[in-house]
């Protein structure tokens, strides 16, 4: 077990780890980053973003995404999550180890939207930030995760998983994949 002499040296390590430049999503900018260019991911991803607004009546229809995908590390395979079988392909495809790639202005949506790349603190709407697309070979089911973020402890998380039809992709419901506070 680690002591320290005093709770003194703690706080200046904890301020130094908290604002060193970089440490944080949004001054990720300064780096060149790939770009994504997936087009059944935005296809997947336009699906769910345009089912958002209705999930939350009364706040602004405007729909704000982070310019970068998520890489924080996620596992489609968490023990709490019980993913049914059809996706499993996708999932292990979702577990792989993506990158950070830079979104471009190719979602088709129903409503407003920007791609932001500062977000200011406490946003003024959810900000969204999507991961990569998780396929599986046949490019028929699909395991994407999106945490929208409305301030330091104010969020949702979730796994969606989505089935390509004739019609476009379905969400699949799937309980017990996500987080809130």
């Amino acid at each position: 077990m680690i002591q320290f002499a005093s709770k003194l040296t703690v706080v200046p390590l904890l301020a130094c780890a908290l604002l060193t430049p970089g440490s944080s999503r949004e001054n990720q900018q300064a780096t060149q980053h790939r770009k994504y260019e997936d087009e059944q991911g935005y296809a997947v991803l336009s699906t769910l973003l345009d089912a958002l607004p209705k999930e939350r009546a009364g706040s602004s229809p405007l729909i704000r995404i982070f310019y970068l995908t998520e890489t924080e590390k996620r596992t489609a395979n968490a023990t709490y999550c019980r993913i049914p079988e059809e996706f499993h392909a996708a999932a292990e495809d979702f577990d792989k180890p993506h990158g950070e790639a830079e979104l471009a202005d190719k979602f088709k949506l129903n409503v407003e939207y920007e791609i932001v790349s500062e977000v200011k603190r406490p946003p003024m709407n959810y900000v969204h930030y999507l991961t990569a697309v998780g396929f599986d070979p046949d490019r028929t089911h699909a395991v994407v995760f999106i945490d929208r973020v409305c301030g330091n402890v104010c969020g949702t998380g979730d796994f969606y998983f989505l089935r390509k039809e004739p019609s476009g992709w379905q969400r699949v419901v799937v309980g017990g994949c996500g987080w809130i506070y």
